[in-house]
């Protein structure tokens, strides 16, 4: 059986405009992204594609470094999702605003 860990985060974690990225679909992350009515779940790429080069063409799409650090976060963390939720946890050492 596998029982895998996610980050719980608040939506306050992204930008408006990573937001608006999210909700053009499956071509616009480099990872699955699956809508839900609060938010997202967003699969995690393992720290090693990030190092091969996943990084740049995220920032090429237009998402934040507040977004690409929440994933790394994560990444380093073991985590295979993020459940991005409005209701979500506040995360120490991202940064944070409501909008």
């Amino acid at each position: 059986m596998g029982v895998e860990k996610f980050l719980d985060a608040s939506t306050g974690h992204i930008t408006y405009a990573d937001s608006l990225k999210l909700l053009e679909g499956p071509d616009a992350f480099p990872s699955r992204v699956i809508p839900h009515e609060f938010g997202w779940w967003i699969n995690v790429p393992e720290v090693k594609l990030l190092k091969e080069g996943l990084i740049q063409p995220m920032k090429c799409a237009g998402y934040s470094e507040r977004f690409i650090n929440m994933i790394k976060m994560a990444s380093k963390n073991g985590c295979w999702w993020i459940n991005l939720d409005c209701d979500g946890e506040y995360v120490e050492g991202l940064e944070y605003n409501e909008w």
